[in-house]
């Protein structure tokens, strides 16, 4: 049995099809050796994709096939970092179905991004408690007299009412009145966005749009803003009701890109 087969030409025997080998059978082709299929249609078995091992983060020099349409669909790559995106990065999460006094969150800003967005939603456990919110630096909670703060309330129960909460040096930022313990009202549901935390040269800002449904079971619009007047660099944050507990609570925090 000949070892090697020299031919200008593989032709099927009959018809249009032919096989090479049989199951379990290995063929390789050498280092320096060029396929050529650039003029015919290469079927790849979908395990080429399903049988590689699935990772759950991407490094900026990760790598994405591409054919580029300006070079005649020749094949290339492009690395994860020059692919665009949206602007919300996310960053981590909360989320709890039961009686919970706070929800912290450490570290979760970061040099990687001058401004964050915060989504959630919280119920309380007590009627006519409010919601606050209070920094953290890298040596713990920020308890001081340095929160400014002032919110307007639009009920939907009147025309022209509107009312108003602030302070100039509370120990926290009070970011509802009081609210309905009605779990099913979703009593406070929220987006924050928190202005760059981490410089030590300007004050942190925070800006609130939120719905609240308050002691009375009416729904109130919410729109508000506040300072930490320290320069510290921030890097945490914790939510808590004035008393008592949160019955649930569901917050995610994202990273705005910088670009």
């Amino acid at each position: 049995m000949s070892s090697e087969i020299k031919a200008d030409k593989w032709s099927p025997a009959s018809g249009t099809s032919a096989t090479i080998g049989d199951s379990g059978d290995t063929y390789t082709v050498p280092s320096g050796v060029t396929l050529n299929t650039s003029s015919a249609t290469l079927t790849l078995p979908s395990s080429v994709v399903t049988g590689q091992t699935a990772i759950t983060s991407l490094a900026d020099t990760d790598k994405f096939l591409v054919s580029d349409a300006s070079d005649s669909g020749n094949l290339k790559y492009v690395e994860n970092q020059y692919l665009g995106g949206g602007s919300l990065n996310f960053i981590t999460s909360n989320f709890s179905s039961s009686n919970h006094s706070e929800v912290v969150f450490d570290n979760c800003f970061t040099s990687s991004y001058v401004n964050y967005f915060i989504i959630g939603d919280i119920s309380i456990t007590n009627s006519g408690d409010t919601v606050r919110a209070r920094l953290k630096n890298a040596g713990g909670q920020l308890q001081g007299s340095e929160y400014t703060y002032r919110f307007q309330r639009y009920s939907s129960d009147s025309n022209t009412s509107t009312n108003n909460t602030r302070a100039t040096g509370d120990s926290y930022f009070q970011l509802t009145e009081g609210l309905n313990d009605n779990d099913a009202r979703v009593v406070y549901t929220f987006k924050i966005y928190i202005f760059d935390p981490l410089s030590t040269s300007k004050r942190m800002g925070l800006r609130q749009e939120s719905i609240t449904v308050n002691n009375s079971a009416v729904m109130d619009s919410v729109a508000g803003a506040g300072q930490y007047k320290g320069t510290t660099a921030i890097t945490g944050i914790l939510f808590y009701p004035s008393g008592n507990n949160f019955s649930n609570s569901t917050i995610r925090i994202y990273g705005i890109s910088n670009s």
